[in-house]
């Protein structure tokens, strides 16, 4: 599910669960805040997923794991998934090291908000950004609302979640939301090396405190925000049009002989 591999210049994550679309769930929470809060870990953490071939395209990261998700019918219960997922989004925001997001294929709902978290956002030419969680009757639960207006104002963010908007690669690197665009894997597999050779070259004590200072001047208020969207996200768990899009799940997934489709959180 996660696969933490050290490589010479970065230790890389790699999500691999091809089954659920690559969603994220609260197992794959519990493991990726353990391991961002492993001290002894040094150096750029890079963080991808094997991308997944359908008949729709590439997916990177198909927002939640709809198979868990739909298991869950409580607000209690809701908000407890959206709390891990959060506390783990967060242990990798304000971690010392520097957190590369690397997406190859379409981030959707979930996954587009995991993208976000990376001090370097690149993506290849077959990514895109769906916004797609008022779709599933919810919206943004990890911390991502303030998360995504600190990277590209509140105009564009109220943009791109109220129309459910899906953003190539070109238009996110754009408007902010992601830093570069490569080709194709290749060449994001070198980029990654060339940033990763850059950032061993440079004071690792004035890098951490470069990202703090950016951290600094853009959270404010941000542990507010964090447990506001928290809130209204446990209030919105299993409103009618949330259990028509769990139900739509689950009666196609059952079709499928457990196949499955992820398409959003």
């Amino acid at each position: 599910m996660l696969q933490i591999t050290r490589q010479k210049s970065h230790e890389l994550w790699t999500i691999s669960s091809p089954t659920r679309g690559n969603g994220l769930g609260t197992t794959l929470a519990k493991l990726i805040f353990s391991a961002a809060q492993d001290s002894s870990s040094e150096g750029p953490l890079v963080i991808t997923a094997k991308p997944i071939t359908t008949s729709k395209g590439q997916i990177w990261v198909a927002g939640g794991d709809l198979i868990e998700l739909s298991t869950i019918e409580s607000k209690s219960a809701g908000r407890s998934y959206a709390e891990l997922m959060s506390k783990a989004f967060l242990a990798l925001h304000e971690s010392k090291r520097m957190i590369i997001t690397a997406v190859d294929g379409a981030a959707i709902g979930g996954g587009a908000e995991l993208a976000l978290v990376g001090d370097v956002r690149l993506a290849t030419q077959e990514s895109s950004f769906e916004f797609k969680q008022l779709k599933a009757g919810l919206a943004t639960g990890y911390g991502s609302a303030r998360r995504l207006v600190d990277l590209i104002g509140l105009a564009r963010s109220e943009r791109l979640l109220y129309l459910c908007e899906t953003l190539s690669a070109k238009e996110a690197e754009a408007i902010g939301l992601i830093h570069r665009v490569l080709v194709n894997a290749k060449e994001l597999t070198t980029e990654i090396e060339s940033i990763c050779k850059h950032f061993a070259e440079v004071s690792p004590e004035g890098l951490s405190a470069q990202k703090q200072m950016f951290r600094a001047a853009v959270e404010a208020g941000s542990h507010n925000a964090r447990q506001k969207e928290l809130d209204l996200f446990t209030g919105i768990w299993g409103n009618p049009k949330h259990q028509e899009f769990l139900s739509s799940f689950k009666a196609k997934n059952s079709s499928a002989s457990g196949s499955g489709k992820h398409d959003s959180k």
